[in-house]
C-alpha cells in the first residue's frame, strides 16, 4: 500500500517542475495547519497568522508565505529524503521586502568593509539568490540590534498567539521573482535526484 510519502515522490517524478511549484508551495493550504494542528478553518488561521506578522514586522501581508515541510508535510531538500513535518521541524517563512533586502545587504556590506564580518560564503550565496536568512545575532550594527530585538519579541509573542512550538526561521527576499527562482531550482534538483536512483 502507498504512503502519503510514496505518493508525493511519484507525483514529483512524473509532473512538471512548474506545476510541482504551484500546487505544493504556491497553494494557499499549509499542511501544518490542516494536518498536524487540525484547525477548523486552516485558510483564516493562515490569513490571521500572515496579518499579525504585518502588524509586528511591517511586512504586507500580500508578502508573507510558508515554505518547507510545514508548508507540504516533507521536507523537498534533496538531502533530507522527505523527511515528515514533526515537532523538531522549524516553521520556514517567507518575507518579501526589496527595501528590508537592501538595508540587510548595506548593513551586512558595512560589516564586511569594517572587517567586522568573516566567513562571507554563505552568505554571499544567499545574497547572490536575492535573500538574507538572518541567523547570527552577533552582528555588531544597529541595524541588526533593531531589527533582532524586534523579532526576538515577535517570535515568542508569535507561538503564543498561535500555540505554534516550532521555531520561526525566515528568509527576506528582494522580490516574489526571487524566491519562485529559488523554489523552482531547488525543485528542478530534487527531481533530477529522484530520477536519477
Amino acid at each position: 500500500m502507498k504512503t502519503i510519502r510514496d505518493e508525493l515522490i511519484a507525483d514529483i517524478k512524473n509532473s512538471e517542475v512548474s506545476d510541482i511549484y504551484s500546487r505544493y508551495l504556491k497553494s494557499h493550504e499549509v499542511w501544518l495547519f490542516k494536518h498536524m494542528m487540525k484547525v477548523d478553518d486552516p485558510h483564516k488561521f493562515f490569513d490571521q497568522l500572515k496579518q499579525y506578522i504585518q502588524d509586528q514586522l511591517g511586512i504586507h501581508s500580500a508578502n508573507i508565505a510558508i515554505a518547507g515541510s510545514a508548508k507540504t508535510g516533507f521536507s523537498f531538500s534533496p538531502k533530507k529524503d522527505f523527511k515528515q513535518f514533526d515537532e523538531s521541524s522549524d516553521l520556514d517563512v517567507i518575507l518579501v521586502d526589496s527595501s528590508r533586502f537592501n538595508d540587510s545587504w548595506s548593513a551586512l556590506l558595512d560589516l564586511k568593509y569594517r572587517g567586522k564580518l568573516s566567513n562571507t560564503k554563505h552568505l554571499s550565496f544567499n545574497i547572490f539568490r536575492r535573500f538574507v536568512s538572518l541567523k547570527n545575532e552577533d552582528y555588531d550594527h544597529s541595524y541588526f540590534n533593531d531589527w533582532f530585538k524586534l523579532t526576538n519579541s515577535f517570535k515568542k509573542d508569535f507561538q503564543t498567539a498561535f500555540e505554534i512550538e516550532s521555531d520561526f526561521t525566515y528568509r527576506i527576499y528582494d522580490s516574489w521573482d526571487s524566491v519562485d527562482r529559488y523554489h523552482l531550482a531547488g525543485i528542478a534538483a530534487l527531481k533530477e535526484s529522484l530520477i536519477g536512483d
